[in-house]
């Protein structure tokens, strides 16, 4: 069940990138400390996006979801839970590229951000998110008949 978000209390930011998309799930604690969904997403990696390095993936993931709850997140304690480790040390990197400045420039909205590394196997709503089969291409095809199909088709049941 997804709940309105309560903008008194720090938010919970999970996120992971497949090699065919993203996803996010944005959570906050209950009174009782249980997690509480407030929303959740997945997005498909365009053909540039999927020629990113694991670590840019895993970049791009967290800013398209800081981007996409902007109005949630802004100005609120946001922690990050992620499976790749490199994402703890962003201010660090020794020689960022263009895009790494830019998306790190967005990041500074946000600061401090508390990322925070998980294994793989306890980030399973962004983990089933971001690996969602309707991101896959040929998954979107199967079973969608040719020109040729539909048109037997309709001269047969339609007369």
């Amino acid at each position: 069940m997804l709940v309105h978000p309560d903008h008194s209390k720090p938010y919970i930011l999970h996120i992971d990138a497949s090699d065919v998309g993203v996803g996010e799930a944005l959570w906050q604690l209950d009174a009782e400390g249980l997690p509480w969904l407030v929303a959740c997403r997945s997005r498909k990696l365009n053909q540039a996006q999927r020629n990113y390095t694991v670590h840019e993936k895993e970049m791009f993931a967290l800013v398209d979801a800081l981007d996409n709850w902007r109005h949630y997140l802004l100005g609120a304690e946001i922690h990050i839970f992620t499976e790749n480790s490199a994402l703890r040390y962003l201010q660090n990197t020794a020689r960022p590229s263009a895009r790494q400045v830019r998306w790190l420039e967005n990041l500074q909205l946000y600061s401090p951000l508390k990322i925070t590394r998980i294994p793989g196997k306890t980030n399973t709503v962004a983990d089933a998110l971001s690996r969602n089969p309707s991101l896959k291409e040929e998954v979107i095809e199967i079973g969608k008949p040719s020109p040729l199909e539909l048109a037997l088709w309709v001269l047969t049941n339609c007369q």
